[in-house]
């Protein structure tokens, strides 16, 4: 009999037909991407039953990544074929902060925050390379991290205190996993064991918490292009096992008690489920919701320390953001 953990939630769209939840705080506001009617995708804060369109006048479309736990998201906002970071605050819900492409980059993409309002992301600059930033003042000219060597690197998480995960290039052209506390990026390196280390040569990290524990997959190619394998790295790296019966795996977000969110592909090839990561088991979440609910989740992008997890799942023929709230003493 399948055990009910959680409640889910509907969390509906900005009246387009689809949505998708992309991170979610402890007081449990929630932010992500929706369709409006007329098609175009915009950023929103959701809390205490209501979603809400984050205010973007003059641009064509905006994404969420992240929200930290003061309410402020950011994410990127499009304008023709140029991309700005932005940061938005609930203090100030009638506007935005876009967060300018300074030279050498034609564009920005902002994709965390922390409680200190620092910023990281990438910029991309007029040959296409990318090269991971950190934002200490917005307004203020950014700090390029660099690279391993090679020509790209990009910036995806960042914790309460500034420490920084995200990949970075090595001069043959590999992609590593890399963590910064202080000053240059610490390489994570390829696992200790050769024959994963072998299949396995690109590592790109994805969410880092309090603590320093990083979330992220392992890949046979550059990012998804390949077999994947979701990991978290203490100081050596544990490879989640995959018992949905698929192959591949992604961890993209995990709580400061070390509980991993992601989607890992099930034994109907190419087909993947939204799944939890906890006391070494990886769950398929669609186990543990109401068998009748009607819902497929495919993904799960964020998780909060109170163990709610949002992320997209299918209903009804179409794709909404949902949220998931422990309603049993296991799931918290």
């Amino acid at each position: 009999m399948q055990e009910t953990e959680y409640a889910i939630t509907d969390l509906g769209t900005l009246g387009g037909p689809t949505s998708t939840a992309s991170d979610i705080n402890d007081k449990g506001q929630v932010c992500g991407t929706s369709h409006l009617v007329n098609g175009a995708s915009h950023a929103f804060v959701w809390q205490g039953r209501l979603m809400k369109k984050i205010a973007a006048e003059g641009f064509e479309g905006s994404i969420a990544s992240r929200i930290d736990r003061f309410g402020r998201v950011v994410g990127d906002l499009k304008r023709g074929s140029v991309t700005l970071g932005f940061i938005f605050d609930p203090k100030y819900p009638s506007r935005l902060t876009a967060i300018q492409p300074l030279a050498p980059f034609r564009d920005v993409h902002a994709r965390g925050i922390n409680e200190k309002g620092q910023v990281v992301g990438w910029g991309r600059d007029e040959q296409g390379r990318v090269r991971a930033l950190l934002w200490n003042t917005i307004g203020k000219p950014p700090i390029d991290l660099g690279t391993f060597g090679g020509p790209n690197s990009a910036a995806y998480g960042i914790n309460s205190v500034g420490w920084i995960t995200g990949y970075a290039r090595l001069q043959t052209g590999k992609d590593h996993a890399f963590f910064r506390k202080t000053g240059k990026l610490m390489d994570l390196g390829p696992p200790s064991d050769h024959r994963i280390a072998s299949r396995f040569p690109f590592i790109y990290g994805y969410a880092i918490n309090s603590s320093g524990q990083i979330a992220g997959y392992l890949a046979s190619a550059p990012f998804t292009t390949g077999t994947t394998q979701a990991f978290i790295f203490t100081d050596h790296f544990i490879l989640l096992s995959n018992s949905l019966g698929g192959t591949n795996s992604i961890a993209l977000a995990l709580n400061d008690r070390g509980e991993v969110v992601g989607r890992s592909e099930t034994s109907i090839r190419r087909l993947h489920h939204a799944f939890l990561f906890r006391q070494g088991a990886m769950i398929d979440l669609n186990t543990r919701i109401p068998p009748n609910s009607g819902w497929e989740l495919t993904v799960a992008w964020g998780i909060n320390n109170r163990g709610q997890s949002v992320g997209t799942g299918t209903r009804g023929g179409y794709e909404h953001a949902f949220l998931l709230t422990p309603v049993t003493a296991s799931a918290r």
